[in-house]
């Protein structure tokens, strides 16, 4: 009789702690399916934000494209031509965003160098570990120095793409894969060329690395310079749509309205100077502490 007893004990406990680890189970999957639930919410917010700003530069574009459109051909030339405004304010885009950076990266390493004023204080600016101790605070602006300097570097790289001086010392252009194989060019030139390129492809999976990971943070978090970052690099895979789409409709078709063929130029120069655009808007958000470095002295 009392082992029956005993056993009924055993098994209604058991029956209870089986019970009771459902409920936990069942807990912790609906907090696993409300976790992604979030996740994928913010994704599609970010995804809508991505395409309204995206949007929003085309709407823009769209109509100073068809005002370009329609100049007279002596006028549109000179507008869209390699040394007109637009592909000039592209590359100076480029060219003043990027030294901006640069300028900025040295002062955070100057400023590390030399321990001016409160360390803490300079370490809750320009990082967002804010409760770093101030002993490493010269530390966090060194770092944060050198890869602001590393992605300006990057942006005076694309400001000269845009101003063509891949191609202004070399034979022919550097980014074609013909240049390595042709035998007109002198092996000294292509050896030089190669180590360059082998020094700016580091210096882009270098800058890559120590900016993609805060990138998608911030992106996800809805930051506006991660989101105005965004759609500059959502842009040059699109610039370079609409130049190649120029060469297949060519192709493709035998007789090209002028007007067609304007309006699809004029929209793939206004588009690449957007680009630049975006990167400064970027830049002007990103470094507004900066205009409190008066704390640094403090």
């Amino acid at each position: 009789m009392f082992p029956t007893f005993v056993s009924g004990i055993s098994s209604s406990g058991d029956f209870s702690q089986a019970e009771g680890d459902s409920v936990h189970e069942s807990q912790t999957a609906c907090e696993h399916g409300s976790d992604r639930s979030a996740a994928s919410g913010r994704w599609s917010l970010l995804l809508k934000r991505l395409l309204v700003v995206t949007g929003g530069v085309f709407a823009c574009c769209l109509p100073l494209a068809w005002m370009l459109a329609n100049l007279r051909l002596s006028e549109f030339q000179w507008w869209l031509s390699e040394a007109g405004p637009i592909e000039l304010a592209s590359g100076w885009g480029y060219l003043v965003t990027g030294t901006g950076l640069i300028a900025a990266g040295t002062g955070l390493m100057v400023a590390s160098l030399l321990q001016f004023g409160s360390l803490r204080k300079a370490s809750q600016l320009f990082s967002s570990a804010s409760s770093l101790s101030a002993a490493s605070a010269p530390e966090v602006c060194q770092r944060s120095g050198v890869n602001t300097v590393m992605l300006g570097m990057c942006l005076v790289l694309l400001a000269c793409r845009e101003f063509d001086w891949h191609k202004l010392w070399t034979t022919e252009g550097v980014m074609k894969l013909s240049y390595y194989f042709d035998s007109s060019v002198a092996i000294s030139e292509k050896l030089v060329v190669i180590v360059v390129m082998g020094l700016i492809g580091w210096l882009l999976i270098a800058t890559v690395s120590r900016h993609f990971g805060l990138f998608l943070v911030r992106l996800r978090a809805g930051n506006s310079v991660a989101l105005l970052v965004a759609v500059g690099l959502l842009l040059l895979p699109i610039s370079k749509v609409l130049d190649s789409s120029r060469r297949i409709f060519k192709s493709l078709v035998a007789d090209i309205p002028r007007a067609t063929q304007a309006l699809v130029i004029a929209t793939e120069e206004l588009v690449e100077l957007a680009i630049p655009i975006c990167f400064l808007a970027a830049c002007l958000f990103a470094l507004a502490p900066l205009l409190r470095v008066r704390r640094l002295f403090a």
